[in-house]
C-alpha cells in the first residue's frame, strides 16, 4: 500500500459505517459505466459519481447515470476542481446550476418532464414561464437547495 491507498482505505471504512446505518444507501464499487447498467432507468433519487477524471470519462459517466434518475432526482461527484468535472459539468448543466462544495463535491437538480407530459405542453412551458426549468432541462439546485427536509440541506452543511 502507498499513502493514497491508505487514505482511500480510511475514507471507505468511515463511509462503510455511515452507510451502513442507512438503509436508502447503496455502494455501489466498481467501474461506473458497467454499473450503470445495472439500475432500471427513473430509479434513483439520487447519483453520486467518483470515478476517472477525464473530460471525455465525465461525460459518459453522466450520461449513463442521468437517466436512471427519477424525474427530479439529484446527480453530484467528487474532484470538481479536477480540469474533467471542472469542463465537463458545467457544459452539461450550465455552470448557473451547479453547486460546488470545499472538499471538490459538485450537485445539480435535476427536473426531467413528468412521463404523462407531452412534449409540447413541456415546450409551451418553458417558453411562457408557466414551467420553472430553465433552457437545459435542469432547475438551479440553488432555489431547491432547502426543500427537501432535513434532506439534502442537512448532508450540505455537514461538507461545509
Amino acid at each position: 500500500y502507498d499513502e493514497i491507498d491508505i487514505k482511500m482505505s480510511l475514507v471507505e471504512e468511515i463511509f462503510d459505517d455511515f452507510a451502513g446505518k442507512q438503509s436508502n444507501i447503496i455502494k455501489n464499487k466498481g467501474f461506473s459505466i458497467d454499473k450503470a447498467k445495472e439500475f432500471k432507468d427513473k430509479t434513483l433519487d439520487f447519483v453520486y459519481i467518483d470515478a476517472a477524471h477525464d473530460y471525455d470519462s465525465v461525460i459518459e459517466d453522466i450520461d449513463a447515470w442521468l437517466p436512471k434518475l427519477k424525474s427530479s432526482g439529484w446527480i453530484g461527484g467528487h474532484d470538481f476542481w479536477f480540469e474533467g468535472p471542472n469542463k465537463a459539468v458545467p457544459e452539461k448543466f450550465g455552470l448557473e446550476n451547479v453547486v460546488t462544495f470545499t472538499d471538490g463535491s459538485w450537485l445539480v437538480k435535476v427536473n426531467q418532464p413528468p412521463e404523462e407530459c407531452t412534449i409540447e405542453n413541456y415546450i409551451s412551458g418553458l417558453l411562457d414561464g408557466s414551467n420553472p426549468n430553465n433552457k437545459n432541462g435542469y432547475l438551479p439546485a440553488k432555489f431547491y437547495i432547502r426543500s427537501p427536509p432535513n434532506g439534502i440541506e442537512s448532508w450540505r452543511k455537514g461538507l461545509e
